[in-house]
């Protein structure tokens, strides 16, 4: 169980930050574990690598933020690509009915929203 209630459990990713192990870090943050998560103390895993000075388990922590923000990204930018309603080229004439930069800019205020 990743993600452990009680109170004398521990979540298992404070576990790992405790014991500064950022391979298993990373493998528990892949598999979904909560990144807010706490103990009984109220303590979460930046307390822990606070008070620890685990700065390995830190920067794995940053970096699969980095990650999911991206993801999160690129799937509000694929949404704002699938709901939009742009205009094909013109099959006559062979041109665009809206330039690139038009584009992109329309792409960029769905985003934004």
């Amino acid at each position: 169980m990743l993600n452990p209630k009680g109170e004398e459990t521990k979540p298992l990713l404070l576990q790992a930050a405790f014991h500064n192990s950022p391979v298993s870090v990373l493998y528990l943050l892949r598999r979904g574990a909560n990144l807010n998560a706490t103990d009984n103390e109220g303590k979460s895993v930046f307390h822990i690598c606070a008070y620890t000075g685990h700065d390995e388990v830190l920067k794995v922590i940053r970096n699969e933020m980095k990650l999911i923000r991206i993801k999160e990204l690129n799937e509000k930018y694929v949404a704002s690509l699938t709901n939009s309603n742009y205009k094909r080229t013109d099959a006559k004439n062979g041109k665009l009915k809206m330039s690139v930069s038009e584009a992109r800019n329309k792409v960029f205020e769905r985003m934004q929203q």
